[in-house]
């Protein structure tokens, strides 16, 4: 009972249909049939140069949206920042924004991520009103989640991990005024594999979830039923190795190589492939490559992170990440992401 009071407390934003505008002319947006198509594709910077693939391995704020039962990274707090300017094209002051943050304690953890975009003057002309009017219109979705990693207490010291975990997502839709909102619930698994080895080390992870299994709807407009929110199936398999620097007490060089498979149900008939590239150099630049076929006329993205360890931060740890999002020309011009995320464990 408390933790469903905990969660109606800090559940506070929503999701906006593109309206009148092509589904492929805004940042992130695959192509579509619903303008809210576009609320499971928002991974944050790093997860967004990786074509979205990496969600078994990352362990960052963001991965909350695409996973709900990330790994833990034991005590401590993380919180991450991602945003792309000008995200609809016909509107420059709207920005995509990414807020996360994730603590951690022991074996649980506790996520909550909010996503949105939108403007606070903004021209509106309508039949009755030809000179136009200024308002505003705002969408947002806000994710909590709580993941339990039971391996870490059930299994001791072993190679193996496990992480299950819930999501509950609240979608907020400000349209000129009329405010409607929605909630779903999201369930997933994580198995993972690490081993260390002479001079180096390897894993492996998968990760399994399920986006709105509890089929919530959302009402844009009272003349029109509810329309149906995504349910995406994910399933993805990240593998890792690496070769320590021992002079300098860190890896040398690490290859991250993963793929996740989208499979829609309901209304949404866009089923995804995506692949993603990671190499690692001296534990400090990050060199990335993803592919998703479910983008819009071109499915590749790129990407670079510079990582900043105890070595540079003392208990801190930050990584700044960078992303460009290549797109058909005749609808937008490529787009570059960037994103922040700072933690430090206890």
């Amino acid at each position: 009972m408390y933790l469903r009071r905990f969660l109606a407390l800090v559940l506070v934003s929503g999701l906006m249909v593109l309206g009148a505008a092509p589904a492929a002319a805004a940042g992130f947006t695959k192509v579509g049939t619903l303008g809210f198509s576009w609320d499971s594709d928002l991974v944050g910077a790093r997860l967004t140069s990786l074509g979205g693939a990496d969600i078994a391995g990352e362990q960052g704020a963001e991965v909350v949206l695409a996973n709900p039962a990330p790994l833990g990274f034991g005590t401590g707090v993380v919180a991450a920042y991602s945003r792309l300017d000008n995200y609809i094209f016909w509107d420059d002051g709207a920005d995509l924004e990414s807020l996360a943050v994730a603590g951690g304690w022991e074996s649980l953890r506790v996520s909550f991520c909010r996503v949105g975009y939108g403007n606070d003057d903004v021209l509106l002309f309508l039949p009755w009103d030809p000179d136009g009017r200024h308002t505003s219109y705002h969408t947002s979705m806000t994710v909590l989640g709580l993941s339990w990693e039971p391996a870490r207490r059930w299994l001791g010291s072993t190679f193996w991990r496990l992480a299950v975990g819930v999501n509950q997502r609240h979608y907020r839709y400000d349209r000129f005024g009329t405010v409607t909102t929605s909630d779903g619930w999201d369930a997933g698994a994580t198995l993972g594999w690490e081993r260390p080895l002479r001079g180096g080390g390897i894993s492996l992870r998968g990760a399994w979830s399920k986006q709105n299994v509890s089929g919530a709807t959302i009402k844009y407009f009272e003349e029109f039923p509810n329309s149906p929110l995504q349910q995406p199936w994910r399933g993805g398999v990240t593998a890792r190795g690496h070769l320590n620097w021992p002079a300098a007490s860190r890896e040398l060089v690490a290859l991250m190589l993963a793929y996740t498979h989208v499979e829609q149900a309901g209304d949404y008939f866009h089923d995804a492939d995506q692949y993603g590239m990671e190499l690692t150099l001296g534990g400090i630049l990050a060199i990335r490559y993803g592919y998703d076929n479910d983008t819009v006329a071109r499915p590749e993205s790129w990407g670079m992170g510079l990582i900043l360890d105890e070595h540079f931060m003392g208990p801190v740890q930050a990584r700044v990440h960078w992303s460009r999002l290549n797109y058909d020309p005749d609808w937008i011009v490529s787009r570059d992401l960037w994103g922040v995320d700072v933690g430090i464990d206890f």
